[in-house]
């Protein structure tokens, strides 16, 4: 099952790579990037504008909730 993620994953990461390059040459389209690191539990985000800034903390912050629900339901910690 493991390998099905694994592969899940690198398919996302090349169509991610395919639609930002497709972005880059179409004169009419404006890429914006950003990004999202997890150090522990705590959100670090980034990106080249306000909107997607607020995407990628919003999207930490799910994040963040989804762990603390899955350590309060299976008791992890």
């Amino acid at each position: 099952m493991e390998e099905y993620f694994t592969l899940l994953g690198a398919i996302l990461i090349l169509l991610g790579i395919v639609l930002f390059s497709i972005g880059l040459f179409n004169p009419k389209s404006r890429v914006e990037s950003g990004g999202l690191i997890l150090i522990g539990p705590v959100p670090i985000a980034w990106g080249s504008s306000k909107d997607i800034l607020l995407f990628t903390l919003l999207i930490g912050l799910a994040l963040l909730l989804f762990l603390m629900l899955v350590v309060k339901v299976y008791k992890i910690l």
